[in-house]
């Protein structure tokens, strides 16, 4: 489905910008920035949790949705 497509594309977005964020940034010593990964985490495990929710029968669709979830 298009749609589940946009919301996969966007999660995987969301989770590579912070993981690129926390690749810069690991050491942790920045509370502020640390403070925005757990949001912005917890927004993509939202969407990833509806995408489950919301995922028929595709094989394919539940594969992706299981990597973004070892991911978050």
């Amino acid at each position: 489905m298009p749609n589940e497509a946009l919301v996969m594309a966007g999660a995987e977005l969301l989770l590579s910008m912070v993981e690129a964020r926390l690749a810069r940034n690991g050491d942790g010593t920045d509370p502020a920035s640390g403070e925005k990964t757990h949001q912005e985490l917890d927004k993509v495990e939202q969407q990833v949790a509806r995408m489950q929710q919301a995922a028929g029968p595709d094989e394919n669709t539940h594969r992706e949705i299981q990597l973004l979830n070892d991911r978050i």
